[in-house]
């Protein structure tokens, strides 16, 4: 009997072994694949830097038209930005596999490891589309660097405002599956209360969000200039308090739940 039950802890230190270097596994590719990303965007920015003069547009004003001139290299900033928001993202995908590690419960590692997944694809998501708005402000800045001559604004706008309605949709798809935590997903004092707020509040947060998207998308075909962007935030910002005022519904019918034992 002894001699089974040594068996049997003998193969569960070795799963939990197996899991953990599973783990670590994972972290080091989300890592490595956060970092390509990093290091495309930098050197994007690099190669489109060797075709500006020293000085190069900065600013527009809401007709499009450069307003600040400033050094070229100062279109580094963007990519650090992307660097700091990856940084970012690594240090909290790194807290959830600790706590996937040390947790001994078996409901909170799960949602551990759940939110450490949402998170690397939240990650990759804004990630990618830091760098692509990057490539289009390099763009602006070659073709407009030797003229005065408003680029095309409308253009840039409307890639801009469908990126962003892309990633809403994208989001919008992983956010009912996240677990409840103080990160990311629909989160207000409300959603909060218990699992089955949670649940509810971001299944449909996840739809509003895709809506959204969907939304941003044709304001950004059917709107010039900066219109598409307002048109945009008005929305967002629609969105953003059905959003809150579902999740105190589902508060009031759900909320007084005690899902702790």
């Amino acid at each position: 009997m002894e001699k089974e039950l040594n068996k049997d802890n003998t193969k569960e230190e070795i799963q939990d072994k197996l899991n953990k270097k599973e783990r670590k596994t994972s972290i080091e590719h989300r890592i490595f694949v956060l970092g390509m990303i990093t290091a495309i965007a930098f050197i994007i920015t690099a190669f489109a830097v060797n075709f500006m003069p020293d000085t190069v547009p900065m600013h527009y004003n809401m007709q499009g038209e450069i307003d600040r001139y400033g050094s070229k290299n100062e279109n580094y900033l963007f990519p650090v930005m992307i660097a700091l928001f990856n940084v970012f993202w690594i240090v909290m995908i790194a807290f959830y596999n600790r706590k996937v590690n040390k947790e001994a419960d078996e409901k909170k590692k799960e949602e551990a490891k759940s939110n450490s997944k949402i998170l690397y694809w939240a990650a990759i998501g804004t990630s990618v589309l830091f760098t692509g708005m990057q490539c289009i402000f390099l763009m602006m800045d070659v073709n407009s660097a030797d003229s005065v001559k408003p680029v095309n604004f409308d253009m840039a706008n409307m890639f801009i405002t469908v990126a962003m309605g892309i990633l809403f949709i994208f989001l919008g798809n992983i956010m009912p599956k996240t677990k409840l935590n103080g990160l990311v997903g629909l989160r207000t004092t409300w959603s909060m209360a218990n699992d089955t707020t949670w649940r509810l509040s971001n299944r449909f947060g996840g739809k509003a969000m895709i809506v959204c998207g969907v939304v941003t998308i044709f304001c950004g075909f059917f709107f010039k200039g900066v219109t598409s962007s307002y048109a945009m935030l008005a929305v967002l910002m629609i969105m953003v308090i059905v959003c809150v005022i579902y999740s105190y519904k589902v508060y009031q019918k759900y909320g007084k739940r005690d899902e702790n034992h």
